[in-house]
């Protein structure tokens, strides 16, 4: 019999940090995470998320005062990662910015993108926007966009897959492009501010 790995707890309980990475990836509903397992606390519950996107983000971005001088680009290029999130807020898809940049790998990218989503969850519980926003009552507490019901994960789920933002609008007709641009702009704006905290410390 071999001894089991023990898995890291939140303080003070008997919840695996795990449960809420899993109820994350599959919901991306934080709120839904503290009604399941209440001995959790929010800040416990963010500090943890903060955690594993700056993690995230590190493992793709960095920022180098010898490249583009320090400007935030995917580890083993010169591409910036703002080039990544002004291409899909200019409409294109991922794909035509990775024929355009072939440096960057489709797992870089695409783990650029996973990073913005969970930086900006955490962002929407410290810091209200007039973007996007989470009420227990909406969704069961995930992070909709501003008057409507539509989740903003379904933005970055939809970027991930090859679709545009246009696409993403024709599906879901509810949101607007405004309100999608403006959630990539945080995102890579949250990405890059990891990026140059890193090279501070």
């Amino acid at each position: 019999m071999t001894a089991q790995t023990e898995l890291p707890l939140f303080e003070g309980t008997q919840v695996p940090v795990k449960e809420l990475y899993d109820q994350l990836d599959e919901w991306y509903n934080l709120l839904a995470f503290l009604r399941d397992f209440p001995p959790v606390s929010l800040d416990q519950a963010l500090a943890a998320l903060e955690e594993r996107a700056h993690t995230t983000a590190k493992s793709v971005v960095h920022s180098d005062e010898g490249i583009l001088g320090g400007t935030p680009v995917f580890k083993g290029t010169c591409v910036p990662v703002s080039t990544l999130f002004d291409y899909l807020a200019d409409g294109y898809m991922l794909g035509v910015f990775l024929y355009r940049f072939p440096a960057v790998s489709r797992e870089q990218a695409v783990t650029a993108i996973v990073a913005a989503k969970e930086l900006l969850l955490k962002e929407v519980h410290r810091t209200p926007n007039s973007v996007f926003h989470c009420h227990s009552e909406i969704v069961s507490g995930a992070p909709v966009f501003v008057g409507t019901r539509l989740p903003v994960a379904i933005l970055f789920d939809c970027l991930i897959n090859n679709d545009n933002i246009a696409v993403f609008l024709d599906d879901f007709p509810t949101g607007n492009r405004e309100q999608a641009v403006a959630t990539l702009t945080m995102g890579r704006e949250l990405l890059e501010k990891v990026a140059r905290a890193a090279v501070i410390r």
